[in-house]
């Protein structure tokens, strides 16, 4: 073994999350976890933690700056080593892999799939055999000692507790999609490469990082947006509404009780704490000294809302996307940072209002014993999509956005370059047919006007248990190409940039037509191409390629062994800079068996006021940017960035435009799909 195969190594037994047990659905097994004081837990949502973390971070920069090679590698380890002995280890492996992700030295490293890192956060929900969160008093008595009494004691309180209310089942016919191990490591490695706080090597923000928070998360909202109404659901409602922060949440959230929150200095694991029906903000710590107030949270989303619609903050800086998602999650360029660049206190004029939702969330089952309390899910990256609340908060987010937006002037395509999308063949207008938008799947030989999905399994085998296994169901699409007609009408070759849009059709939830909802877009790909002068081209993709995807597409979910999970997936190849991208397999929509309607958008702009770059084999250029400039000049989402010129709806504008064009297609779930 090489001297960099033992770094690795190293650092897989540092992030490894340890587990005690397979995951045995019993009321003992609970009743161990809870009978000991937990640790104070580590939040990258709570800004002085994370400013704790980034710290660390730096000062595993400075270590491996101070030596050449593997040696700087070595010190960064044995400081992580001892750090992780008297710190809380997830914050020591939180700040390790801030490092790996932004050092060059680091960058030789890798961090290894969520899976392996932590199988028990990847693991599908079941109804726990008891609940997570009992009344406050007797969670809290049950957490003072691991007495052989105490354990008596609990096993008896819990026998009479009050169970809270688990998620509904029609937000259960969702927990694959928000329970899907790729897409949350993908939240988790965004927030990874944009640290609010700024990276830990060069102390500074990325280009566009805050247009780019509130554009990824926006898209997260509208993936989940299609499922929902795949399955009967209403779009995602924001949660608080913008004038009511007292609101009750009706719908509670229980995770599985083997999701680890935490560990002790002795190794004992607490599973995170339910959500109760029934909840709402309230202030957290000591009701007579609370550590964070609503009224704090409350008055930082009026002043983000008082600016999103003037389009001036309050100094009469003016509004823009970069700068108001910076100040509403809010990172160290926010319009409140501190003089001293840390990202902004909860008290400050326009708060840390994104954060701060989160710790509120995480905290609501027993706010009064924060931060001493076992936090929910909404703590952290890694898990906080699991909980449905998650896009109802983000939701109260992107409507602050849409505020701003909605104050703009509409998009303005007259430098559109002269190129012809055709929208239909002779004849009679038929809407939404472009004969110049092609499918094929990887397979066939024919053209196709239906894509496919299929749900698949994949196997987790605790060897600890008598070789327990474990299933987890997640969708996978059929392998599809395009073949776009685009005709240029000049008489030179052109660079132009091709973008692909998909929103669902038709009248849902009583709204008449859903993709008139610029809001319920999904972007699909973007990418750079030449068009030969005065000729109709016919330009070839896959849809592996996507720009929005994590680069190489990781296809390929084989069996996890643990505690010794072997390299026997696709994901763990290539480089960490790589890592950070929506998940092919969650590349589509799910559709329904009965297959789902859906529009296809195809709109070609001018590469030379777009400067896209040419394809990465790297990451995902949409949704994680690159490493020095954003990469397209254009609002983030264009052109559903912005309103749609007035009296016009977005079906007309595409009619209107010879660069855009849009076809009608179904996604069908079917049993199984080849490849």
């Amino acid at each position: 073994m090489d001297e960099l195969q033992t770094l690795q190594s190293r650092v897989d037994a540092i992030l490894r999350v340890p587990h005690s047990r397979p995951p045995v659905h019993t009321a003992q097994s609970f009743t161990e976890k809870v009978a000991a004081t937990p640790p104070t837990s580590f939040s990258p949502f709570d800004p002085a933690q994370a400013q704790q973390a980034n710290m660390l971070a730096r000062r595993f920069v400075r270590l491996a700056n101070s030596a050449e090679g593997t040696a700087g590698l070595q010190a960064v380890l044995d400081e992580a080593e001892k750090a992780g002995a008297i710190e809380n280890p997830e914050l020591v492996r939180y700040a390790l892999m801030l490092f790996i992700t932004h050092h060059p030295l680091g960058n030789q490293l890798k961090i290894k799939p969520l899976e392996k890192r932590a199988p028990q956060l990847v693991l599908p929900s079941k109804q726990p055999a008891v609940p997570l969160r009992v009344e406050a008093r007797a969670a809290r008595t049950a957490m003072v000692e691991t007495t052989e009494a105490t354990t008596t004691m609990v096993e008896a309180t819990f026998a009479e507790a009050t169970v809270t209310a688990a998620v509904t089942p029609s937000e259960a016919l969702l927990n694959w999609f928000r329970e899907d191990p790729k897409a949350n490591e993908h939240h988790e490695h965004w927030h990874l490469v944009y640290p609010f706080n700024g990276d830990p090597v060069t102390g500074m923000t990325r280009d566009r990082q805050g247009e780019l928070f509130l554009y990824m998360h926006e898209q997260m909202i509208a993936r989940y947006n299609a499922e929902r109404l795949a399955v009967g659901l209403d779009p995602v409602v924001p949660f608080p509404s913008l004038d009511d922060y007292s609101e009750l949440v009706a719908d509670g959230y229980t995770p599985d009780p083997n999701l680890v929150e935490g560990q002790t200095p002795q190794g004992q694991l607490f599973p995170y704490s339910s959500r109760p029906a029934g909840t709402q903000f309230a202030d957290l710590g000591r009701p007579t000294r609370p550590a964070y107030r609503v009224a704090d949270l409350k008055r930082s989303g009026d002043n983000l809302r008082q600016a999103a619609q003037s389009g001036t903050f309050q100094d009469g800086t003016p509004v823009t996307a970069n700068l108001l998602g910076a100040t509403m999650e809010a990172t160290i360029d926010s319009a409140s940072a501190t003089v001293d660049g840390n990202a902004p206190p909860l008290t400050s004029l326009y708060g840390n209002h994104h954060n701060f939702g989160h710790v509120f969330l995480a905290n609501v089952n027993d706010p009064r014993d924060f931060p001493n309390d076992v936090p929910g899910v909404m703590n952290t990256p890694v898990t906080a999509i699991r909980d449905p609340i998650f896009f109802r908060w983000h939701k109260h987010i992107d409507d602050i956005s849409f505020l701003w937006q909605q104050q703009q002037p509409p998009n303005d395509f007259s430098d559109a370059p002269p190129v012809l999308v055709r929208k239909w063949l002779g004849g009679a207008s038929t809407e939404h047919r472009s004969p110049d938008i092609i499918l094929y799947f990887s397979t066939s030989n024919t053209t196709t006007g239906e894509l496919q999905t299929t749900m698949r399994q994949r196997q987790f085998v605790f060897t600890e248990g008598n070789n327990q296994t474990e299933t987890i169901s997640y969708l996978y699409p059929r392998e599809f190409f395009y073949f776009l007609r685009v005709e240029n009408q000049l008489n030179q070759d052109k660079d132009v940039t091709v973008r692909i849009f998909l929103a669902p059709t038709g009248s849902y939830s009583g709204i008449a037509e859903v993709s008139e909802d610029r809001r319920m877009w999904i972007e699909l790909d973007k990418f750079r191409h030449t068009l030969p002068a005065s000729a109709r081209t016919v330009i070839f993709r896959r849809a592996e390629s996507s720009s929005v995807i994590r680069r190489p597409a990781v296809k390929n979910f084989g069996t996890i062994t643990m505690p010794n999970p072997q390299a026997d997936a696709d994901d763990d190849r290539g480089d960490v800079s790589c890592d950070c991208g929506w998940p092919y397999n969650l590349l589509l929509p799910r559709g329904t068996a009965a297959g789902m309607n859906f529009r296809l958008l195809i709109m070609v702009t001018d590469w030379a006021i777009d400067q896209v770059p040419d394809d990465s084999t790297c990451g995902s250029m949409s949704y994680c940017g690159a490493k020095d400039k954003y990469p397209d000049s254009r609002g983030m989402g264009y052109p559903f960035n912005l309103p749609f010129p007035a009296g016009q709806t977005i079906a007309q504008t595409i009619a209107a435009q010879n660069n855009m064009a849009a076809r009608d297609i179904t996604i069908r779930l079917v049993d199984a799909v080849p490849g």
